[in-house]
């Protein structure tokens, strides 16, 4: 074909000879240049090819960078979700120190109270049978010491005293029981004081 083009029919030369015929052939005809056009379809074509291949990198980066934000996503909430879990655990075993600390205080209150009335049982026991020793004493001076009025050992004014000294112990008794009443009421103000456990508000 190039033989046909670059032939004397067309130029009156030997086109393949004829360097500025060859680079030119049509030119003088009014035609347009077939090699150029073949060129340009080819670079048309490499340039398609790159924009394609663009476009395909494009997408590419774009869906790289779309998984990358869905990793970065998943990771930071299951982050979230393990820092959740800590706070979580940190609140109950708070809650769980703070009802051990006031079951303790519980029952280091009620051991005091079972030791304080332990020892009031003691003491009572003891001014019992102190009062009952008194009472024999008095009443074998009753029945063995009479002397006259003006004596102080006199069973009249033995008697009298007698009864002064049971009329202290019975007040003496209702004033100690008054105590315990007071101090059972201020324990119980006390406990009322205490504050509750906040409900959690954040789960």
């Amino acid at each position: 074909m190039i033989m046909d083009l670059y032939s004397s029919k067309y130029f009156g030369c030997s086109a393949v000879t004829c360097g500025k015929v060859f680079e030119n052939y049509w030119t003088p005809m009014g035609g347009y240049n077939i090699k150029r056009r073949e060129e340009q379809r080819r670079e048309e074509k490499r340039r398609e090819e790159k924009r394609r291949g663009e476009k395909r990198r494009e997408e590419e980066r774009r869906e790289e960078k779309r998984r990358e934000e869905k990793r970065r996503g998943e990771k930071r909430r299951e982050e979230e979700r393990r820092e959740e879990k800590r706070r979580e655990e940190k609140r109950r075993g708070e809650k769980r120190r703070e009802e051990e600390r006031r079951e303790e205080k519980r029952r280091e209150e009620k051991r005091r109270g079972e030791k304080r009335r332990e020892e009031e049982r003691r003491e009572e026991k003891r001014r019992e049978e102190k009062r009952k020793e008194e009472r024999k004493k008095k009443e074998t001076k009753k029945e063995t010491v009479f002397h006259d009025c003006d004596s102080s050992r006199c069973s009249v004014w033995s008697n009298k005293k007698a009864k002064e000294e049971d009329e202290e112990e019975e007040e003496e008794k209702r004033r100690r029981r008054r105590g315990r009443e007071e101090e059972e009421k201020d324990e119980e103000k006390e406990k009322k004081k205490e504050p509750t456990p906040q409900s959690c508000q954040n789960t």
